[in-house]
């Protein structure tokens, strides 16, 4: 799918082909499933003469961070900048001007326990 539309989500517009979520019961191989895809994904990237893509992988269930400043987004923007290889206390324009130079797969485990946790408030 080419790339037609933008999305916003904090002040940050950046182009994008979409997002994926994939749900089921526990041990339903969603993990197992999105860990193959990525492997693929590096794969062809290297067959086709690509740069290996960019990817952060955050798993939610670990995210203890709702009483530091700035909360679990704080949190996932530190983990973000890391794979960006940019400063983790950057504005977003920063992320902003990095994601559209390469883009970037970011896949969220257990997102669901986002809002277990913590009553979807990062």
């Amino acid at each position: 799918k080419s790339i037609e539309s933008a999305t916003s989500m904090d002040g940050i517009t950046v182009p994008s082909p979409g997002f994926m979520y994939i749900c089921g019961g526990p041990g339903t191989g969603k993990t197992t499933a999105v860990a193959s895809c990525r492997l693929e994904m590096t794969k062809w990237a290297k067959r086709c003469g690509y740069n290996r893509p960019r990817l952060c992988a955050i798993n939610m269930a670990g995210s203890q961070s709702s009483n530091t400043k700035g909360g679990i987004m704080r949190d996932m923007l530190k983990k973000i900048a890391a794979v960006l290889k940019i400063n983790g206390e950057s504005p977003l324009q920063t992320f902003e001007e990095e994601f559209k130079k390469d883009g970037l797969v970011l896949i969220l485990d257990e997102i669901d326990m986002l809002f277990k946790q913590h009553g979807g408030i990062g």
